[in-house]
């Protein structure tokens, strides 16, 4: 079963993966038969990472989402089952053989109707969408120098409350290397990276609200650069209440302070 989280400590790595979603049998079997293509099914994501790209396309019921690099579906098969009535996602890869996995499975799942799948170059799929901003989500991980590419070509079609991950951002902990000097690695590396996905968005800052997880397959998330804040679940308070106390700076749009504080 593919619950790898690469470099944690061993001990750390058992703690997250055992208290995290577990897969469905679907994905269990798609674990599966993935591990029989051998080396190969080290591009898996792992369980947790799964979990937790469910979670997040619960929070944000994408109407519309992108995949860039399918390999056997897992991480497409966790984004579609939180998919919203109506929520698509597309799916750029290049590998017939390796997707024919992945359609299996999503038909098991009862989710082939949510996803498209199209076998072309990701820029070639990516250019072809319509230029207005309609992509709520975005998961890139596919061939790692093309990652500055794909986020270009993403960043103009994201909506207001859009949001791209970015797989491998800390490459197995080399990316804080300075002597790993291979372009797979060099593309990930801060300087280099921010100056290109930062070359075409006016502002210091054009990823909006970037984290940088703690986890070689855990993505750096972004929202749109049209958004000021992240996006945040509705609550409900009383003015009493000390969150809403124009003071302590509440920001949630819900009570009596919030032409003061939000």
């Amino acid at each position: 079963m593919s619950s790898r989280i690469d470099f944690l400590d061993e001990a750390l790595a058992a703690h997250v993966n055992a208290h995290s979603a577990g897969p469905d049998e679907v994905q269990r079997q798609l674990i599966e038969a993935t591990a029989e293509l051998g080396g190969w099914s080290v591009m898996q994501i792992g369980t947790a990472q799964g979990a937790f790209m469910t979670m997040l396309a619960s929070l944000l019921q994408p109407r519309f989402a992108v995949e860039i690099g399918t390999f056997t579906g897992y991480s497409a098969l966790c984004v579609a089952k939180a998919l919203p009535p109506g929520g698509r996602l597309l799916c750029c890869d290049v590998s017939e053989e390796w997707t024919a996995i992945a359609l299996d499975h999503w038909e098991r799942a009862g989710l082939a109707d949510r996803i498209e799948l199209r076998i072309a170059p990701a820029l070639d799929t990516l250019r072809s969408l319509p230029a207005e901003p309609a992509v709520d989500f975005a998961f890139i991980d596919a061939d790692k120098e093309s990652y500055i590419a794909y986020y270009e070509e993403l960043v103009p079609r994201l909506s207001g409350r859009g949001v791209i991950l970015v797989d491998n951002v800390l490459w197995s902990g080399n990316v804080a290397n300075p002597d790993q000097t291979d372009s797979a690695t060099r593309s990930r590396q801060p300087t280099r990276t921010r100056r290109g996905l930062q070359r075409r968005q006016p502002g210091p800052d054009r990823f909006g609200h970037p984290i940088p997880a703690a986890h070689s397959h855990t993505a750096r998330a972004a929202t749109s650069p049209t958004r000021t804040r992240p996006i945040r679940p509705p609550r409900i308070c009383a003015p009493s209440m000390p969150t809403s106390s124009p003071t302590n700076g509440c920001w949630w749009r819900c009570c009596r302070w919030a032409t003061v504080c939000r």
